[in-house]
């Protein structure tokens, strides 16, 4: 009987060993999956307890969408159509085809979910259509004129902007951010081909096809950011954001003017860390 006993005392220890000893090896492998999981997150996300600073850079392209915007130009040229040399002056709203956007730069993680970036931004749009109203001077006389012009060029704006960023944390690789940042812009447009097709206040059609120089000038440029980012690796950030883009009124000289722009586009890309 004594040696029953103890036959099954050491059976329970052998047991409860092995238990033991099979919960570590199942467990650590857990533990350790988890933790590297965690050590591979880098530090969009102050949450994480391996949050760093350092730089980056950063680079994305997409699309955009301008909205119309206001026009005026005061000019000297020939109108075909009533065989006169004119001065005009036009003010309308001009539409855009959709654009296109890149923007590159380099950035600084401060460690504490905050970012600030230095950027160059850069827009381009084809011009569509133009609803203009206006008046006409010529030799012994003058008239007024309504209707639309449609316009083929294109407008570009070369932009450089500080801009400030928030990581929101999550403790995932899913990282969603907010941001905004204000800068220079430059607006420049190519020749421009008028066609118009207005009714002179007199009656009939006039004016007919001008070609408008190119020209460019200086505005004040702001952004504004919501996006998504991806926390891929170490080192590599992958994005998807939506913006809001835009700039003060510019006078672009040679009589032409531009009231302010203002543009939503949408932009996927990467930010590369720098450092361990």
């Amino acid at each position: 009987m004594l040696r029953l006993s103890v036959m099954k005392q050491l059976i329970r220890v052998i047991f409860r060993v092995a238990g033991a000893v099979a919960f570590v090896v199942l467990i650590n492998p857990l533990k350790s999956a988890v933790a590297e999981e965690v050590k591979d997150v880098p530090a969009a996300t102050a949450a994480l307890p391996n949050s760093k600073s350092g730089w980056y850079v950063t680079a994305g392209a997409g699309t955009s969408w301008e909205s119309s915007i206001n026009t005026g130009r005061t000019s000297s040229l020939y109108a075909p159509n009533l065989e006169l040399e004119i001065v005009q002056n036009r003010n309308g709203d001009l539409e855009h085809g959709d654009g296109v956007a890149a923007e590159a730069g380099v950035g600084y993680d401060f460690g504490n979910r905050l970012r600030a970036e230095l950027t160059y931004l850069f827009n381009t749009t084809s011009l569509g259509s133009e609803r203009n109203s206006g008046t006409i001077a010529f030799a012994g006389g003058g008239d007024t004129f309504s209707g639309q012009a449609d316009v083929s060029g294109r407008v570009n704006r070369n932009s450089v902007l500080a801009s400030l960023y928030y990581d929101i944390p999550t403790k995932t690789r899913w990282v969603p951010y907010v941001g905004g940042g204000l800068g220079y812009t430059n607006v420049s447009t190519s020749d421009a081909v008028y066609n118009y097709n207005v009714a002179l206040g007199s009656g009939g059609r006039g004016i007919g096809t001008s070609v408008v120089p190119g020209g460019s000038g200086s505005a004040f440029g702001y952004q504004a950011k919501i996006g998504l980012s991806y926390l891929a690796s170490r080192s590599t950030d992958l994005f998807v954001e939506g913006n809001y883009f835009g700039n003060t009124g510019v006078d672009l000289g040679s009589g032409t003017a531009f009231g302010s722009f203002n543009s939503f586009g949408v932009k996927a890309g990467f930010r590369y860390r720098f450092g361990k």
